[in-house]
């Protein structure tokens, strides 16, 4: 699922939960926006928590085929795809910490959440962190991997686009939703392998 799609699934039922005369109070709809992104948050924690179960397996079905060479080449390609998903989510989960203690301090934080994403360049670095690591999958798994943030127009188009004076459970929410993205890219290039070792 895209991340703007994630988004707008989320903001649909935030909205929906609201009465039909519209008055639910802002810190009440930022506690609702708070409950939805900490379960997408858990449900991209199972996906990769079966990504790694997809790679044990595979690695098992290369055992019991005797560990011939060429699968045994395929085993460690997705034991290296992992590892590089676990290197990215380890870096952008430093980041989530931080957003955390501000969503702990205050939900509705704008100005802190667009000084730690804009001014200090957090934004930017979670964009650099993720095309990266789409391009070096694209390049060692021979996928074709959409960028999951645009790098066209200025450089910071699309990093306002996502963060700009938006409260610190928003920003949150849709670092989960960039991180579901690549929990599914992960799946794809993993898929892939267990059906050239047989793994089922």
């Amino acid at each position: 699922m895209k991340p703007k799609n994630s988004i707008l699934i989320m903001a649909s039922i935030i909205i929906l939960s609201c009465n039909s005369e519209g008055q639910k109070s802002d810190t009440l709809i930022l506690e609702k926006m708070r409950y939805t992104a900490e379960n997408f948050d858990m449900a991209v924690n199972s996906l990769r928590y079966e990504n790694k179960n997809l790679l044990k397996r595979i690695h098992q079905e290369v055992k019991n085929k005797g560990n011939r060479s060429y699968d045994v080449e395929i085993a460690e390609s997705g034991k290296k795809v992992v590892l590089l998903t676990d290197n990215l989510f380890t870096a952008l989960g430093d980041i989530k910490s931080q957003l955390n203690i501000m969503v702990e301090h205050d939900l509705a934080s704008i100005d802190q959440q667009n000084e730690f994403m804009l001014t200090d360049g957090n934004g930017d670095k979670i964009k650099d962190l993720i095309n990266n690591y789409v391009k070096e999958l694209n390049a060692f798994t021979s996928n074709n991997f959409e960028p999951v943030i645009s790098e066209s127009g200025t450089p910071y188009s699309e990093i306002e686009l996502f963060f700009k004076d938006s409260p610190a459970i928003a920003t949150f929410a849709t670092l989960v939703s960039f991180e579901n993205q690549l929990c599914n890219y992960e799946r794809t290039a993993l898929n892939k392998y267990a059906m050239m070792t047989g793994t089922r």
